[in-house]
């Protein structure tokens, strides 16, 4: 019942862990979100016309109806590069050594 496992076991686990940490790295693609949204303004301006030889101000209102789409694509950002004598899980950044 007691197998010990042998060097090039150990090894081949420990590939196959890279193999797979690897691509989990990697990851799927993130699909672009699209986002539509209507927008409604009102719009009230002067406008000066002639009517009959003589000029006369009127006020017109105007609706304007604007459909508005914008794709949104997430880029992944890439950690920190650590610099030499530099740890991660030292609260200082440092290691003990250093």
């Amino acid at each position: 019942m007691g197998r010990s496992l042998s060097r090039r076991d150990v090894l081949r686990f420990g590939l196959v862990g890279a193999g797979v940490a690897s691509l989990a790295a990697c990851g799927a693609t993130p699909t672009p979100q699209v986002i539509e949204k209507v927008v409604t303004s009102v719009v009230e301006k002067e406008v000066t016309k002639i009517v009959e030889g003589t000029p006369q101000v009127v006020k017109e209102t105007v609706v304007v109806q604007q459909t508005v789409e914008k794709v949104v694509e997430v880029t992944p950002t890439a950690a920190p590069v650590l610099g030499a004598g530099e740890h991660p899980f030292h609260p200082r950044g440092r290691s003990r050594r250093a």
